[in-house]
């Protein structure tokens, strides 16, 4: 099924792959083998997708040095706030957040990450460097850097011309490194 691969000539004579399979067919597979691997490794530390987001969302915006208060994560994940209620409310009885008054104004509360959540977000850290080892096995540090450039000129095409998206500007991660 993969090698299925024909050579067709382009307009200035050249060859050109007409992949059976385009980009899209690939993509998804790889999006799932990933999710897999995601959901397995959430599973060992009893976590939903969700919380694993949140998480990660709050990791994230700590290394940044922002302070997440509820409301960032209701918006930043288009959620209402009695759902994040309950997503931080179980993250708590895990002990992975902990909610802090802030110093200056006492109604304000700031959403923080345990000890116990930083050795999570260790033990997940060293599963992702295993896992994309395996996945950029056999390739040349060449070919790793023309498919990191390869991915990162779709992301930008996809972010770039998906204006008319209400979501677009929503996400809560950065698609550039450095963005925040």
């Amino acid at each position: 099924m993969f090698e299925q691969v024909t050579f067709l000539s382009n307009r200035k004579g050249g060859n050109v792959k007409d992949i059976e399979h385009g980009v899209g067919f690939y993509a998804r597979i790889i999006h799932h083998q990933l999710n897999r691997n995601a959901e397995k490794n959430m599973r060992t530390l009893d976590l939903t997708r969700t919380q694993f987001e949140v998480l990660h969302f709050l990791e994230y915006a700590h290394k940044k040095g922002k302070q997440v208060m509820q409301k960032d994560i209701e918006e930043a994940f288009h959620i209402s706030n009695p759902t994040v209620s309950v997503i931080l409310n179980r993250l708590e009885q895990k002990n992975l957040i902990e909610r802090v008054q802030g110093e200056n104004d006492r109604r304000v509360r700031y959403i923080k990450l345990t000890p116990r959540a930083d050795e999570f977000s260790r033990q997940l850290g060293d599963d992702i460097r295993n896992y994309e080892k395996k996945l950029l096995e056999g390739l040349s540090p060449e070919e790793i850097e023309q498919g990191m450039n390869f991915l990162q000129k779709i992301t930008d095409n996809l972010c770039r011309n998906s204006e008319d998206d209400p979501m677009h500007d929503h996400h809560p991660y950065p698609h550039k490194k450095g963005d925040f």
